[in-house]
């Protein structure tokens, strides 16, 4: 009893001590407050890795780890997060590296990696071409082929650009061509702009950033994501993208190089020009554009869906007037 009364004692004097020092004394946030430090992260040879252990055909999906991709420095900022250009080993091939912007919950990585898998067996000269993904981390990273050139938009607005009408219309046809290859693999776009085109040092241009926005947003209606003004009716009435409103987009950037990069529905913002789409009113022909190029805009924006003529007519129209323009029509 007696040293058990001992201990109570000291007991008693310790906190009272403790007590009377945190009235005099400021309160330390270097050392005691702080929680200790969390244990590493895995690595990749960890079997338990967070990110993609329970991600099946990883190989498949072109998955990367992160230190496979070095020399990273900022070119941009793309419709889902910032745009690199890098090298990846082992060959030192110059990519672009596209960083999602949000964090992505175990199910959306599943749908990135299958998305991927499908994505990476296309392979077109008017694509340009996914390459792989890192999944190990956050924020996902998805790596592309590296284009010499510039962003078609770009070069639209460039005070250099003296396009003549064969070379716009070739520039459609690429499109047309590209196009038409992911609506035979059966996969959508949904993002169809000239800022998501590039165009070669040899005046090729790919696609960029096809197939992908079902995975990483789903097809949003929000209208501050939502492409609005290259967007058809039906997507505003909640219907889900198909081919045929890839038709229409594809029409808006048929616009979009005729005029030379101007802003489609310029003077109309997102709500008005949805009212615009819906009462079945369609953009003007852009200065100086041949009747006959018009005239496969405004069939790819018919209001009704299956009235929209389809990529492969496009295709066979644009080449026939490149080869042998109208009489009637001035082209150079």
């Amino acid at each position: 009893m007696t040293t058990l009364k001992k201990e109570l004692e000291t007991l008693t004097s310790e906190v009272d001590e403790t007590k009377q020092r945190s009235i005099t004394e400021p309160i330390s946030l270097t050392h005691a407050s702080i929680p200790p430090p969390l244990p590493p992260k895995s690595t990749r040879d960890d079997p338990a890795i967070e990110c993609s252990s329970d991600i099946d055909d990883k190989a498949d999906c072109g998955e990367m780890r992160v230190d496979d991709i070095l020399s990273c420095s900022p070119i941009g900022q793309g419709y889902f997060g910032e745009v690199f250009k890098g090298v990846c080993k082992p060959k030192n091939t110059t990519v672009v590296v596209k960083v999602y912007k949000d964090i992505c919950t175990d199910k959306m990585r599943k749908i990135f990696a299958t998305q991927m898998t499908k994505l990476r067996t296309l392979d077109h000269p008017n694509l340009v071409k996914y390459l792989g993904i890192v999944l190990e981390s956050q924020p996902i990273r998805i790596v592309m082929e590296y284009v010499t050139g510039q962003c078609l938009l770009d070069n639209l607005r460039s005070a250099n650009n003296k396009q003549t009408t064969k070379e716009a219309a070739k520039m459609c046809l690429d499109i047309a061509t590209g196009m038409n290859y992911l609506f035979d693999h059966g996969c959508l776009h949904t993002l169809l702009a000239a800022r998501n085109c590039f165009i070669t040092d040899e005046s090729l241009v790919k696609i960029s950033d096809y197939g992908i926005s079902s995975a990483a947003t789903g097809y949003t209606k929000d209208l501050a994501l939502f492409p609005v003004k290259w967007s058809a009716p039906e997507l505003f009435r909640s219907e889900p993208p198909t081919a045929k409103s890839d038709v229409w987009s594809y029409g808006v950037v048929m616009w979009e190089i005729f005029s030379k990069g101007d802003k489609p529905h310029s003077k109309r913002n997102n709500i008005v020009t949805q009212t615009f789409v819906m009462n079945k009113e369609i953009l003007p022909a852009p200065k100086a554009t041949p009747d006959s190029i018009y005239h496969i805009m405004k069939r790819c924006w018919a209001f009704v869906p299956r009235d929209r003529i389809l990529f492969e007519e496009i295709i066979e129209q644009i080449d026939i007037l490149i080869k042998s323009p109208p009489s009637t029509e001035k082209w150079s």
